[in-house]
């Protein structure tokens, strides 16, 4: 399986007293090269763990990748903040979203992605999880943003 992590994923795969874990555990059996992920998503898992230590074990023993450089991404970046201003999207959202415009073959089913939803401006985290269409050949922002999501294991 080929696809993009979020915190949400990395978080439930990390803390094995995560609602989601034995999901993560499952899509991780699924993987057969690195999760692209970017910096923001780190850092944000890493707060949620408690652990830089451990997110950067992930990437050094190739379950992750980042694969996203903020600084060539700077307007479409903003192009997509301004897009989902009533969304509320954080940093690490916008961040992914542009990715599964740029790695449309890692945002193919049967890619299981995971993301972080934050509710009511508090840190509560509630993974979900995305499964996009087999016949999906690329991702638009507009498409990643109308598509179902489901709880894990749905």
């Amino acid at each position: 399986m080929k696809g993009i992590a979020d915190t949400g994923f990395i978080v439930a795969f990390g803390n094995r007293n995560d609602f989601h874990h034995a999901w993560a555990l499952d899509v991780a059996k699924r993987i057969s090269e690195p999760l692209l992920t970017c910096e923001a998503v780190l850092a944000e898992a890493a707060f949620h763990l408690g652990s830089s230590g451990y997110v950067l074990d992930l990437v050094r023993n190739k379950m992750l990748r980042v694969a996203f450089d903020c600084s060539r991404n700077l307007e479409p970046l903003a192009d997509l903040a301004r897009r989902y201003l009533n969304r509320g999207p954080d940093f690490a959202d916008l961040c992914v979203i542009r990715m599964s415009e740029l790695y449309p073959r890692s945002s193919s089913s049967p890619l299981m992605k995971a993301t972080s939803a934050f509710t009511g401006g508090t840190s509560a985290r509630s993974s979900l999880c995305c499964a996009l269409p087999a016949a999906e050949s690329s991702s638009t922002s507009e498409e990643c943003a109308s598509y179902r999501f489901l709880r894990p294991g749905a």
